[in-house]
């Protein structure tokens, strides 16, 4: 891996801790929470999708005043849960999980982990 690959990587990580305490983190299971707290995400900020039905989501992200980060997998699954919480009306910031699935080649939350050990990078 590229040393300015890492060097984004790094920074998408800092800034998803620096804004933390103003978001709620959206994953489909327990690994994909590993893989955030991995990262230095609290886990109080991560809601999991597969505890709740997508209305109880729905109503809690509306009703929140914070920004909703989608770390939501890419795989077909990941996009059908994706297209049911859109058609709610609650918009998902989808940046820094397309920015880390395409630097690391990935397209589920749970590989970032095992990625990074990889890498070596955290």
């Amino acid at each position: 891996m590229l040393i300015k690959d890492i060097e984004k990587i790094r920074n998408i990580i800092k800034e998803l801790i620096s804004i933390q305490q103003d978001a709620i983190f959206l994953v489909e299971g327990k690994k994909d929470v590993s893989s955030l707290t991995y990262l230095g995400i609290d886990n109080k900020h991560i809601i999991t999708l597969s505890n709740e039905p997508i209305s109880s989501i729905a109503y809690l992200c509306l009703s929140s005043k914070k920004q909703i980060i989608d770390f939501i997998d890419e795989d077909a699954e990941g996009k059908e849960i994706q297209k049911r919480i859109k058609a709610k009306k609650v918009y998902m910031n989808s940046k820094y999980k397309l920015e880390l699935f395409n630097i690391l080649n990935i397209f589920k939350t749970e590989e970032i982990k095992k990625k990074l050990k990889k890498e070596k990078i955290l």
